[in-house]
């Protein structure tokens, strides 16, 4: 039975860890690495939240979508439980 709550602190710690997205998806078209700000605002309109190095888009009413950016390039997606 000790390996119960262990179990379920793991299971409740992944709830409030982002995850790896690696994708966003805007009207149609895939937001990925290597894409430009400009291409992200072409399909994704402007973010909810901008950070600057960060935008950030609502996926779900509880998820956001974070895209980092460094020179103007995305380097990192993920999404982020709020």
């Amino acid at each position: 039975m000790r390996g119960i709550p262990t179990l379920l602190a793991i299971a409740l710690a992944g709830f409030t860890m982002s995850a790896n997205a690696e994708v966003l998806r805007c009207k149609g078209q895939i937001i990925e690495q290597g894409d430009s700000r400009v291409r992200v605002l072409e399909h994704c309109g402007e973010p909810e939240v901008d950070e600057g190095a960060r935008w950030y888009y609502r996926k779900a009413n509880d998820v956001m979508t974070v895209l980092h950016f460094e020179a103007d390039k995305v380097t990192f997606i993920e999404d982020e439980r709020i």
